[in-house]
C-alpha cells in the first residue's frame, strides 16, 4: 500500500471515530444535562394548545405554529406533562438523524463518494458555530431543517430523473419547513428566483410547477381562512413578521471566531469553484447557494441557531471541494483542521454531560398543586413550571421581554404586568426562578433592558435561603403554614 493511500485511510478512520463519538454524545444529551428555556417555550405552547388555547390569541408567540401542533399529542402519551420533555428530545434527535442521512445522500447524489459523504458529516458535526447540543434542543429549527433538506433532496432527484412526483414532494417539504419556522424564507427567496429563471430558460415546465404548488397553496389558503375565522389573521402577520423585524434588530450580531471564518472561507472558495468549473447539478446548486449565502450573510444573526440553516449546505460544498483537491497534502491539511474542530466539540460536549436535572423539579410540582395560583410565582418563564398551569397565567412570557415590549409598543394590545411589584406587594409563599424582568424602554425606543436580579435585601428580609441549586424561595412564614395545614 502506498504511503499516501495509508495516510488517507488513517484520516478516514479518524473521521469515522470522530463522527461516531460526537453522535454518541448527542444521544446521551437526551437524558442528561440541563434544560433550555427554548425547550419549555415550545413545550409550554404545545401544552396550552393541548388544553384548548390558541397561540397569538391566548398567549404570546412569534413563531409559526406547526411544531406545537405536531408535538402536543405527546402529552396524551405520558402520565405527567413533564415527561413529555423526553419525548420532545427524542423527536428532535430523530430529526437530526434524518438530517445526517440526508446530508450523506445529497452528497452522494451530487457525485461524491462514500468517503466524501463521510467528510460532509464530519464538517457538519465539527462546525464551531453550532455547539453539538444545539442540534438536540426542542426548537422548531430542527424539523424545519429536516423538511428543508428533504425538499432539496427531492429537487435534485427531480432534475436527475425528470419525474413530476419529485417536484411535488420538493415543494411539499419546502412548504412544511416554512410551516415550522419562517426564517427558512432566507432560502425561499433565492430558490424562487432561480425557479423563475429555470422556467424562463424552459428547463422547468409551468405544468410541473402548477401541480407542485397545489398542496402548499391549498394549505396556506385553508390556514389563512381559519385564522380569519377566529379573528387572528392580522395578528399572525403582526407577530410573525412585523414584530420579528424589530425583535431581531434589537440584538447584537453574533461574533464569529477564527475557526468559523476558516470554514466560511473554505465554503466561499469551493462554492465559486463549483460555479466556474462545475457541471450540471453541481453548477445549478452552486448558483442557488450563492444567492442564499449572499442573503444569509447580509442580515443580522443574533443567535447561533440561525446557522443551522446554513451548516448542511456548507458541509456538503466543503466536502465536495476537498474531494476536488489534487494535492493530497492540502487535502489532509483541511481534514486535519476539521478533526481539530471535532475534537474541540468533543471536549466541550463531554464536559457538559451531567446527571439528569429535570427530576429535581418533580417534587416542586407536588407542592405547587396544593397552593392556589396567587400563592406562588414563577418569574423566569417559560420553564418546566409552565407545565403546571393548564392555562396561560398571562398573555406574555415572563422571559420574552423584548418580544412582549415590541408587541405592546407597536400594537398596544396587552399591558405588561409589573411582576416584580406584584412580588413585593403580595409576597407569595413560593418564588421559583432567579430573575425578574425590568420592563423599561431605553430612550431611543429601539432596545429594551430585560433582566435584573430580584432584590437581595428583600429576599433576605422575607424569604429563606434556597437549599438547592434550583432557586426556590419560601416565605419565612411558609414553614409554619405548611406544618399547620399539613402541606407535604
Amino acid at each position: 500500500m502506498k504511503r499516501d493511500d495509508l495516510s488517507i485511510k488513517i484520516f478516514d478512520g479518524l473521521a469515522i471515530l470522530a463522527v461516531a463519538f460526537l453522535f454518541f454524545l448527542e444521544l446521551c444529551r437526551i437524558y442528561s444535562g440541563g434544560v433550555s428555556s427554548d425547550d419549555f417555550e415550545h413545550l409550554s405552547s404545545a401544552w396550552w394548545i393541548y388544553n384548548g388555547y390558541e397561540p397569538y390569541r391566548d398567549f404570546f408567540q412569534h413563531h409559526n405554529p406547526l411544531f406545537w401542533y405536531l408535538i402536543q399529542p405527546f402529552f396524551s402519551l405520558v402520565n405527567h406533562p413533564l415527561e413529555a420533555f423526553f419525548l420532545l428530545r427524542q423527536f428532535v434527535c430523530f430529526c437530526h438523524i434524518v438530517d445526517l442521512l440526508l446530508i450523506f445522500l445529497i452528497t452522494r447524489l451530487l457525485g461524491g463518494s462514500k468517503r466524501v459523504a463521510l467528510y460532509a458529516l464530519l464538517i457538519y458535526f465539527s462546525y464551531p458555530l453550532l455547539f453539538l447540543f444545539y442540534y438536540i434542543q426542542g426548537r422548531p429549527d430542527n424539523p424545519m431543517l429536516t423538511s428543508l433538506l428533504l425538499g432539496v433532496y427531492f429537487w435534485i432527484q427531480f432534475f436527475q430523473k425528470q419525474k413530476r412526483v419529485f417536484l411535488i414532494l420538493c415543494y411539499a417539504f419546502l412548504f412544511l419547513s416554512f410551516a415550522f419556522l419562517q426564517k427558512v424564507i432566507l432560502f425561499f427567496i433565492p430558490f424562487g428566483i432561480y425557479q423563475l429563471y429555470l422556467l424562463y430558460r424552459k428547463k422547468l415546465s409551468w405544468k410541473d410547477v402548477g401541480y407542485a404548488l397545489i398542496f402548499p397553496v391549498s394549505i396556506t389558503i385553508g390556514y389563512a381562512l381559519y385564522l380569519y375565522h377566529i379573528g387572528m389573521l392580522w395578528r399572525y402577520i403582526e407577530l410573525n413578521w412585523i414584530l420579528n423585524f424589530y425583535f431581531f434588530r434589537d440584538y447584537k450580531i453574533y461574533r464569529l471566531t477564527v475557526y468559523d471564518w476558516i470554514y466560511h472561507f473554505l465554503f466561499c472558495t469551493f462554492l465559486i469553484y463549483g460555479i466556474l468549473k462545475g457541471k450540471g447539478l453541481i453548477r445549478q446548486l452552486s448558483v442557488l447557494l450563492l444567492g442564499f449565502s449572499c442573503l444569509f450573510f447580509m442580515i443580522p444573526k443574533p443567535y447561533r441557531y440561525y446557522y443551522m440553516l446554513f451548516a448542511p449546505f456548507m458541509s456538503i460544498v466543503v466536502a465536495l471541494g476537498i474531494d476536488g483537491i489534487k494535492k493530497k497534502y492540502f487535502k489532509m491539511l483541511i481534514i486535519s483542521f476539521c478533526l481539530i474542530c471535532a475534537s474541540r466539540s468533543f471536549l466541550r460536549c463531554s464536559k457538559a454531560i451531567e446527571p439528569p436535572v429535570i427530576y429535581k423539579f418533580m417534587s416542586y410540582f407536588k407542592e405547587l398543586e396544593k397552593l392556589s395560583e396567587n400563592e406562588w410565582m414563577n418569574y423566569n418563564s417559560p420553564t418546566i413550571f409552565s407545565l403546571y398551569l393548564k392555562k396561560p397565567r398571562q398573555y406574555y412570557w415572563y422571559n420574552l421581554g423584548r418580544g412582549a415590549l415590541w408587541d405592546m409598543h407597536l400594537f398596544h394590545r396587552h399591558e405588561i404586568q409589573n411582576y416584580d411589584n406584584w412580588i413585593y406587594q403580595n409576597k407569595p409563599l413560593i418564588i421559583i426562578g432567579y430573575r425578574i424582568l425590568n420592563y423599561m424602554h431605553t430612550p431611543d425606543k429601539k432596545s429594551t433592558d430585560v433582566l435584573m436580579e430580584l432584590d437581595e435585601e428583600f429576599l433576605n428580609k422575607y424569604y429563606e435561603e434556597p437549599e438547592t441549586d434550583i432557586k426556590v424561595y419560601r416565605l419565612k412564614t411558609y414553614n409554619a403554614k405548611r406544618n399547620k395545614e399539613g402541606l407535604l
